[in-house]
């Protein structure tokens, strides 16, 4: 029988995930649970317009993101796909083990109706507040907890990769999403789960 061995930063990227306070009860305060710069971050991402099919409102979402990433001390990289898509990478080691994925374009189109920003006790409604900005929010605010709780050597493990045409399929960008899910030992997908505790397994 072959024993799984994972990354030491799997496990403490999990076990800060599961450190973090519920928010499921709609009796519980929201906005108490989240520190002011991830929600005031979570608001500019959301106030960005990127539909999958907006190349200017991907581009607005990296310009806005890399900063974020590069404060951390990660080096950014943009591997170009076909269709005119691209994948946003962070790494700051040579060989990460573990990889967390994402994407910045959500299912919302430009004119159309769209949740308007609102940040109520219970809830925080928006274009991509859930799918997937706010998963993106958590990412940086995971590996700031990890920076400054193991140093700044414990994030050479870890990639950030982040696509901008998961909503549709990934089609442009999905053979550069293989290859580099195939150079690392374990993925963390931050999509949100469902409204019936469903998770999310693939992307």
């Amino acid at each position: 029988m072959k024993r799984l061995r994972l990354p030491t930063c799997f496990g403490s990227i999990l076990l800060l995930l599961m450190s973090l306070p519920p928010l499921s009860a709609a009796s519980k305060p929201i906005v108490g649970n989240i520190d002011p710069d991830s929600l005031k971050l979570l608001e500019e991402l959301v106030a960005i317009p990127s539909g999958t099919a907006s190349l200017e409102g991907q581009e607005q979402m990296r310009k806005r993101i890399i900063p974020e990433f590069e404060k951390l001390g990660f080096r950014t990289f943009l591997d170009e796909g076909s269709k005119g898509r691209k994948v946003l990478r962070f790494q700051t080691g040579e060989k990460p083990r573990v990889m967390l994925l994402g994407h910045t374009d959500t299912v919302f189109v430009a004119g159309k109706p769209a949740p308007v920003w609102n940040v109520s006790e219970t809830s925080i409604t928006g274009p991509g507040v859930i799918d997937m900005k706010g998963g993106i929010v958590l990412m940086i605010h995971l590996l700031h907890k990890i920076k400054a709780e193991q140093g700044s050597a414990a994030l050479d493990s870890i990639m950030v990769v982040l696509n901008d045409d998961e909503e549709t399929g990934s089609d442009g960008s999905k053979e550069i999403l293989k290859t580099l899910a195939i150079s690392v030992s374990s993925v963390l997908i931050f999509e949100p789960g469902l409204a019936n505790g469903t998770l999310i397994s693939a992307h």
